[in-house]
């Protein structure tokens, strides 16, 4: 079982190689204008549905995040869609958070095991783009952040206190 699956792997692993071959020696020989921004992209793609055809969290990982960095380019790109200049950057920070998000999202649908940690850069990443959208109101309202630690040690410490964090004791069945 284990030798098919490696085997597999190393399929996958040279069609992957062969695409990415292929798709950057188009972008270096023929003269494709915009076309080069979709590069990232297909890359991203690529490595996502490797990592989903091996059920590996390994190429998925990557396939997130360099997907997110392409589509932040090709949406960031304020001339190829059309936007203001100030959106754009926005738009970048947004989409290449969303990138970041997607992990535990692939790695929970198509993994063994969930990799979480994607939810803290990506948030934050987002949220600065969300921020850096709507002005100087938004950058105000981050400036209470210390209340979110306030209510979880507050949150914390009523468990402790009431009883509710104890561990409801497991009862063995023979």
């Amino acid at each position: 079982m284990e030798m098919k699956e490696s085997r597999n792997n190393r399929i996958v692993g040279g069609v992957v190689l062969i695409a990415i071959g292929v798709i950057s020696l188009m972008a270096t020989v023929l003269d494709i204008g915009e076309l080069w921004l979709y590069i990232l992209p297909a890359l991203g793609a690529i490595l996502l549905i490797w990592g989903i055809l091996a059920r590996n969290p390994g190429p998925m990982i990557p396939g997130c995040i360099i997907s997110g960095v392409g589509w932040a380019l090709v949406l960031g790109d304020a001339d190829l869609i059309g936007v203001n200049s100030e959106f754009s950057g926005a738009l970048f920070l947004i989409v290449l958070g969303l990138g970041f998000l997607a992990i535990p999202l692939f790695t929970g649908l198509f993994s063994p095991e969930t990799h979480w940690w994607g939810l803290i850069p990506g948030g934050i990443i987002a949220l600065v783009g969300v921020a850096s959208y709507f002005g100087e109101d938004v950058w105000q309202i981050f400036s209470w952040w210390p209340l979110i630690l306030v209510f979880i040690g507050g949150y914390i410490l009523f468990r402790v206190f009431t009883g509710r964090d104890e561990k409801e004791p497991e009862i063995e069945t023979k």
